[in-house]
């Protein structure tokens, strides 16, 4: 079976349930559960409605996840309302909600401004959803964060708990690297993991990550293009 397809990632799913792996939230589990548990997160760094794809396919096998937008994205707005409706869809199904924190986009000196700027990310996204906010995501965490030495008023993704008790994997540059994901986990050798999984990656056919940038860049171009042409008497679409 391809990797990286929407077939794929279901029959991923379905394994996952076939082992009796509890799917759970963060923060929602005692470390010392004999039970196998995944915690499955969703890291939004493009494109919201790659979201929406992958929570169809979840939705359709009873599976709850966490999702995490970025505030100061250089490619979406959460609150324009496609976006905000896309996230507001993704809670009444169930799923929680997080911050994908992006520090570069802000101008960082010291740990202290990093939690002023967490604090007013928290203070927003718990304002604009009416939810509460219990764990972010580092968006390219840095060494000082995987190494845990950021003292932070709120717990993160890469916390020993998450990343150390938890077996973690990703598909970050569209790689698995230590092997295919559905034959790891029918391995039964990881009781506990937690699985990073980039929407933007996923399609119904194979692609590489070029054909994916691509295809995002194309949406967003047209996309645009329509922006200005609805606000603008004097451009007009090719």
């Amino acid at each position: 079976m391809e990797t990286f397809t929407y077939k794929y990632y279901e029959e991923m799913l379905r394994t996952l349930k076939s082992r009796d792996y509890r799917f759970c939230f963060f923060n929602d589990f005692e470390i010392k559960d004999k039970q196998n548990i995944i915690l499955l997160r969703h890291d939004i760094d493009f494109d919201p409605e790659k979201a929406v794809d992958i929570a169809k396919i979840e939705k359709k096998n009873n599976v709850k996840s966490t999702y995490f937008f970025m505030l100061n994205s250089n490619f979406y707005n959460i609150h324009n309302s496609k976006v905000y409706n896309i996230i507001k869809g993704l809670i009444l199904d169930g799923n929680r909600i997080g911050i994908h924190f992006n520090q570069s986009g802000y101008d960082v000196i010291d740990d202290n401004d990093m939690r002023s700027f967490i604090n007013k990310e928290i203070h927003y996204f718990e304002k604009l959803f009416g939810i509460n906010v219990n764990i972010i995501s580092f968006h390219r965490p840095t060494e000082n964060i995987l190494a845990n030495k950021l003292k932070i008023p709120i717990t993160h993704t890469y916390e020993n708990q998450f990343a150390k008790e938890f077996k973690y994997f990703s598909d970050s540059a569209k790689i698995m690297m230590e092997g295919d994901f559905i034959d790891i986990i029918k391995s039964g050798k990881f009781r506990k993991i937690q699985l990073l999984i980039h929407p933007i990656w996923w399609n119904n056919e194979k692609t590489d990550s070029m054909d994916d940038y691509n295809c995002f860049i194309a949406k967003k171009t047209l996309q645009l293009k329509k922006e200005i042409a609805n606000n603008s008497r004097i451009y007009r679409l090719s």
